[in-house]
């Protein structure tokens, strides 16, 4: 919208009487009529030109914090974003970590774990040849050669 300019005339204070105006008792009055007329129209314009600028200013200040508001969740969706890429580079790491250390000291937790398995079902099954022998042996000695 154009700017409304305004002339020297509606810029003067209410309290300075016209030019070629009355002295004496009518000092710093203002004639109601056409001259009156022009100075609400002014005024008015003047109002309409000063909203005008602070509604500017409003929406202005308006797309600032929408701007501000975007740039800030845009911030975080970035910090959040390289914060899972480094969690995920860091569980990598670990696990690359975990089968250098595997490599050099020659132990695999798997291999062990299966070797343990293996030698308790031996132990579990020797007991057992064990307990059948006693009994065997058991029963020889205590109920053999008894007559009767």
């Amino acid at each position: 919208m154009p700017e409304l300019a305004l002339t020297r005339a509606h810029r003067r204070p209410l309290t300075t009487p016209p030019p070629g105006g009355r002295r004496g008792r009518g000092r710093g009055r203002r004639r109601a009529g056409a001259r009156g007329d022009e100075l609400v129209v002014a005024l008015v314009t003047q109002h309409a030109a000063s909203v005008l600028a602070l509604t500017r200013r409003v929406s202005l200040c308006d797309a600032d914090a929408d701007d501000a508001y975007q740039r800030l969740v845009n911030g975080f969706g970035t910090q959040v974003q390289s914060a899972q890429q480094i969690a995920a580079n860091q569980q990598a790491l670990t696990a690359q970590i975990d089968n250098a250390h595997e490599q050099l000291a020659g132990v695999n937790t798997d291999e062990e774990t299966i070797s343990l398995m293996t030698a308790q079902r031996g132990y579990e099954a020797a007991a057992r040849v064990l307990s059948t022998m006693d009994s065997i042996l058991d029963t020889l000695i205590h109920h053999t050669g008894l007559v009767g």
